[in-house]
């Protein structure tokens, strides 16, 4: 995997970390949970291949 593809799938799956820490989440499952149920999200994300439905905007207004 070149540079560039390395980076861009380190982003996804930092965009992906960041839709799943939304207050629900946070405040339901413990910390050794979170990690777990975290982790089986992006793993779901990735394996459906659509970033297109997550907001990578840093204004939430947007």
């Amino acid at each position: 995997m070149s540079c560039s593809k390395t980076v861009g799938f380190k982003n996804l799956i930092q965009v992906y970390r960041q839709a799943f820490r939304i207050p629900e989440n946070l405040d339901y499952y413990s910390e050794e949970d979170l990690k777990r149920a975290e982790r089986h999200y992006i793993k779901q994300r990735l394996s459906n291949g659509n970033a297109n439905d997550v907001n990578t905007s840093e204004d939430p207004g947007n």
